[in-house]
């Protein structure tokens, strides 16, 4: 890094905390999307999470197997973390469906291996919905009320 994006890189690093945190840049892995890497060439990946609602008919060992094919589209070594929420009652109807089984995953990958993904997650029956979204970095605490503010909500009660 040189020495003017190092020090662009600190200063956004400060005013922005958390930002930089979730984009990453890497010339070791190959590319995600299987193409050769030349040398020196940066790609940046992002950390996604998306939420799938499968058909409730499909058993477990057959969302697995479903999930395997779409997670193989992101890249060769992309570490895909799922979380199986199992079956579960919709808030309302979807395909004539009241039940799904739900299934969080996290992933890194690289933006430009999304639109295959999304488009096979789409085009298969037994998904009745997913929503893929940029997570961001851990959410801040929230900031306690400090007393000031307590004593002017007690003026005006006087």
């Amino acid at each position: 890094m040189g020495g003017a994006s190092r020090i662009a890189h600190h200063f956004h690093k400060l005013m922005f905390p958390g930002i930089l945190d979730v984009v990453h840049t890497t010339c070791s892995r190959p590319h995600p999307a299987g193409a050769a890497q030349t040398k020196g060439e940066v790609f940046v990946t992002r950390r996604y999470e998306v939420v799938y609602i499968f058909d409730s008919a499909l058993e477990e060992p057959a969302v697995s197997e479903k999930l395997t094919k779409f997670h193989a589209l992101l890249g060769e070594g992309v570490q895909v973390t799922a979380n199986h929420w199992g079956k579960r009652t919709l808030t309302y109807r979807l395909r004539r469906h009241e039940t799904g089984y739900f299934v969080v995953a996290q992933f890194e990958a690289a933006p430009a291996a999304l639109p295959e993904f999304e488009r096979a997650v789409k085009l298969d029956e037994g998904v009745l919905r997913f929503m893929v979204v940029h997570a961001e970095a851990a959410t801040p605490a929230p900031v306690p009320v400090e007393p000031a503010v307590a004593v002017g909500v007690e003026e005006e009660e006087e």
